[in-house]
């Protein structure tokens, strides 16, 4: 039931969204019938044309795969491959043919996105599996991240026994990867939409230590993975010298590929989302609004406002992707999305002459309930289990840089939790927040943990872990950028130590640099619940933060 409560609202978004799409398809105009002669013509020719008639009107996504042979060439030229490769004029649009072939988009589209639909129900499936498994083996360590080492695992095992099929299922779950990954930072919102619900004291040196916190581990983590990369250079140079130029290319380290190029401006962030699914969930905010204006005048149930709470996130999220790199350089699709339900809960408060507070209260629930903020929270574990897929996809790079890989997430782990705890002792924060603050770096299920094991507010931590996150998306790869550092394995393990799953969201569109974030996120948090779950190390931890 709680999979159905959670997945149905997003597969019903994206089956709508790949049948208006197919309408908007079906409208394209066709090209003027002074151009259509000009069949004969080199393409290239063409391609400035195609560019200002075609893609001057937004057309929609299907994803990063190829679906058909036929799907690309209509979208960026005029001009049409039959089946010997003989360029052929565009059918006119009432013709047999271009119905033919937009019937056969259609199709192929719809398959497309039911193929995608599956692909992340196995992604949930498996989640809930290793929840139960690790529940029931009494396992309190997160079952996202060994589920996410298992996926990797798995692939590579595979790999061995039959590189064919291993490549199958790794597409197959890449389709489901690339649909979880544009709603990725969402799952992040629901701490950031309840934080104003309970202000922590002393605020803003919280937030000062979270910038001060994130600068350090940032530059620290960047810096121990480039002279650890120096280092191995050295020691590879000098073992060269002796040796045949077959073993040198064992150890020598490639340049960033072009997929791994970084940019000086930000890049836009997760979407493009359709017009369909900006629709979608417009539509179903004003009807939901409508609803629970209705039911709380009628006294029905709160299940609209259930729905109304979730859309406002949703669509806020949609609208914040679609912002210009000018604006999400400051205000990030998380802020965004969060401050649109908190905005959506004072409208409803007002239309129902009730407080957004009681509005926004049932937005996380305990006890086994789930609220709007539940559903998205629960979606971060097959989220993190995509990442299995991403590192099996960069394996051979990661293989590569593993000294650099262990090196930094363990390094990161000790500075990040010492040089916190020195950091809040100066600047003076209270007892229990200093010790709120220390998780501040690493993914929110382990920030629990590890807050649990210090005896400090796990809901706080996890709030903090929020900011910290957002700070780091929005700034994280501009100031590495800033600094010089463009090498994807030190971008990577930088973001992924310093601002986890945000971070790592942030830098979707750089290849390489993201699977090494995906790994850092993963490793740095693991080595800091290990180092805390050391009760000679905890002590004193506790002793540098409190005195």
């Amino acid at each position: 039931m709680k999979l159905l409560v959670v997945f149905l609202p997003l597969a019903a978004t994206q089956c709508l969204s790949a049948s208006v799409d197919s309408s908007l398809r079906r409208s394209t105009p066709p090209l003027p019938p002074q151009h259509r002669h000009a069949a004969s013509e080199p393409l290239a020719a063409f391609q400035p044309l195609a560019t200002g008639h075609l893609l001057s009107r937004k057309l929609p996504h299907y994803g990063s795969r190829s679906i058909h042979p036929i799907e690309e060439a209509p979208l960026r030229t005029p001009l049409w491959n039959n089946a010997k490769g003989e360029v052929i004029p565009r059918s006119a649009p009432t013709s047999p043919e271009a119905v033919r072939r937009r019937r056969e988009r259609s199709i192929w589209a719809g398959l497309a996105s039911a193929k995608a639909l599956v692909s992340v129900s196995v992604f949930i499936a498996l989640d809930i599996a290793f929840r139960q498994l690790l529940a029931s083996l009494n396992i309190t360590f997160p079952s996202a991240l060994i589920g996410m080492g298992l996926v990797f695992a798995s692939l590579l095992v595979l790999e061995r026994v039959n590189p064919s099929k291993a490549a199958d299922v790794a597409a197959f779950l890449d389709l489901g990867a690339s649909e979880i990954k544009k709603w990725l930072p969402v799952f992040f919102a629901p701490n950031l939409v309840v934080l104003p619900l309970n202000l922590p004291p002393q605020l803003g040196r919280i937030v000062g230590l979270v910038v001060a916190g994130l600068l350090f581990s940032l530059t620290s983590t960047a810096g121990l993975v480039a002279a650890t990369t120096k280092v191995a250079e050295r020691l590879s140079s000098s073992a060269s010298s002796s040796s045949t130029s077959s073993s040198q290319s064992t150890r020598q380290r490639s340049p960033p590929s072009s997929s791994s190029s970084v940019s000086s401006r930000p890049p836009k962030y997760y979407g493009p989302f359709g017009e369909g699914v900006a629709g979608t969930v417009a539509i179903l905010s004003a009807v939901s609004f409508g609803l629970s204006v209705i039911s709380a005048r009628q006294g029905w149930g709160g299940q609209a406002v259930w729905v109304y709470l979730l859309s406002m996130t949703l669509s806020g999220y949609v609208f914040g992707t679609s912002c210009p790199p000018s604006l999400t350089r400051w205000l990030h699709p998380v802020v965004i999305c969060s401050l649109s339900t908190i905005l959506g809960a004072v409208l409803l408060g007002s239309a129902t002459q009730r407080s957004w507070q009681e509005i926004l209260a049932p937005y996380i629930l305990a006890n086994g309930h789930v609220g709007p903020g539940n559903a998205l929270l629960f979606l971060l574990g097959p989220a993190v289990l995509t990442f299995g897929c991403q590192m099996y996809a960069y394996r051979r790079q990661m293989r590569r840089n593993l000294t650099e890989v262990i090196v930094g997430c363990l390094g990161a782990a000790l500075l990040g939790l010492f040089g916190t705890a020195i950091g809040a002792r100066l600047i003076g924060l209270a007892s229990d927040l200093r010790l709120a603050t220390l998780p501040r770096s690493i993914t929110a299920p382990l920030a629990i943990e590890v807050a649990n094991m210090l005896g400090a507010d796990g809901r706080l931590a996890v709030a903090l872990v929020v900011l910290t996150g957002i700070l780091g998306a929005n700034f994280g790869a501009l100031l590495l950028t800033s600094l010089g550092i463009t090498n994807p394995t030190a971008r990577g393990l930088a973001m992924g130590s310093a601002a986890h799953g945000l971070g790592t969201a942030a830098i979707v569109n750089e290849g390489e640099a993201f699977t090494f974030s995906a790994i850092a996120m993963a490793l740095t948090a693991t080595w800091t619940t290990v180092l805390v779950s050391i009760k000679a190390l905890r002590d004193g931890l506790v002793k540098v933060a409190l005195g």
